[in-house]
């Protein structure tokens, strides 16, 4: 929640390059550890416990790269302290940290519904278990280059309502298409889904340094934006999936998909405007 503030404060003439990378690169090894956990918890006696150990090692890396930034963070202190901060703003009276927020909370919960749900509603299509496999590796693999190259466009322009309008319109038409159950249309839908996913995630990144002043509202921004929008995501695969059991299909819960991100879209407008929060 902290990185967007960070890159604002320390990368302020290459905003977009910067928080491409950062939005890539958790895009990545994201999507590179729901590939390689479930075979290193087979490969070992150890079972899911590897996973874990494997993951915990990795952190135990991640602090170690962290801690020279340390030093370097007390130098800035004094900086920092004798820079004109803006005035505080109440986020919760703001109405663009709001739709910024939900922005957020609805790009979130459009992703990780579809990354959950996505190969079950594909077999239930016709699809074999590796071919929907496959599809769920393509909308991850396609959203990669749009996560990296959006930040970067965002930050190239004042306005982004039509950067905005493109990337939602994506999710609009790949979630029709799986809705119509065309088979044929099956690989377009999700390319055209992965694309706007990792579009959206790109534009809201730079949201939290475009609509702010400053570092320190960027991280309250951000930290509004996240804890709200994760916490929506985490519950989108659960009701997701009792919405399939009541309904004994997939025809509704595609169908909301579609008007959630037709509610993207009308977020994302108003977030996308040249203006900002206080």
């Amino acid at each position: 929640m902290l990185l967007p503030s960070l890159i604002k404060r320390d990368f302020p003439l290459r905003v977009g390059i910067v928080t491409g990378l950062y939005s890539v690169s958790m895009n990545i090894f994201g999507a590179i550890a729901s590939g390689v956990s479930v075979p290193v918890a087979g490969a070992t006696s150890m079972g899911w416990r590897a996973s874990l150990g494997m993951w915990a090692l990795l952190s135990i890396l991640a602090l170690l790269l962290w801690l020279p930034q340390i030093a370097a963070g007390r130098q800035r202190m004094l900086f920092i302290a004798t820079q004109s901060e803006g005035t505080p703003v109440r986020l919760r009276t703001s109405s663009l940290a709001w739709f910024i927020t939900l922005f957020m909370g609805l790009q979130s919960l459009i992703f990780y519904t579809t990354i959950t749900w996505l190969p079950e509603i594909l077999a239930e299509q016709g699809f074999s278990p590796t071919s929907a496999g496959w599809m769920l590796s393509l909308m991850q693999m396609v959203s990669v280059p749009a996560t990296f190259i959006v930040p970067i466009l965002a930050g190239r322009t004042r306005d982004q309502r039509v950067l905005t309008a493109i990337t939602c319109s994506s999710l609009i038409v790949g979630y029709a298409l799986l809705l119509s159950g065309i088979t044929s249309l099956v690989t377009i839908g999700v390319t055209l889904a992965g694309i706007g996913a990792g579009a959206s995630f790109g534009m809201v990144t730079m949201f939290f340094v475009l609509r702010t002043k400053d570092a320190r509202q960027d991280a309250s921004l951000s930290g509004m934006a996240q804890s709200f929008g994760y916490m929506l995501a985490a519950l989108g695969p659960l009701l997701f999936g009792m919405l399939h059991d009541w309904t004994k299909g997939w025809t509704l819960p595609l169908l909301i998909q579609v008007i959630l991100a037709i509610a993207l879209l009308i977020a994302g407008i108003q977030a996308s405007k040249n203006r900002m929060i206080g």
